[in-house]
């Protein structure tokens, strides 16, 4: 049986698969993937999730709505750290 694996690990795989895959199901189901898991922005700010999203998605209307959902995402969670911090 293969080990369980950490969200980090499972936020690293679907942002090298929006990286490498042309498959658009694949993408969907990685960018989805990315916004259902529950976890700090230090997790996708280290997998450089922002980057990726928009060197590789910018422009793309094809995922501009799941997209979108992620960056929105990601401001929300640098908010709620920055509460923390404060």
């Amino acid at each position: 049986m293969p080990p369980i694996e950490s969200i980090p690990e499972k936020v690293n795989r679907y942002t090298e698969l929006l990286l490498v895959s042309e498959n658009k199901y694949e993408i969907e189901n990685a960018l989805l993937r990315l916004f259902q898991i529950e976890t700090s922005i230090r997790v996708y700010e280290k997998c450089r999730l922002e980057y990726i999203l928009r060197k590789r998605f910018d422009g793309n209307i094809d995922y501009l709505y799941q997209v979108n959902r992620l960056f929105k995402k990601i401001a929300q969670l640098r908010r709620k750290e920055q509460k923390i911090i404060e």
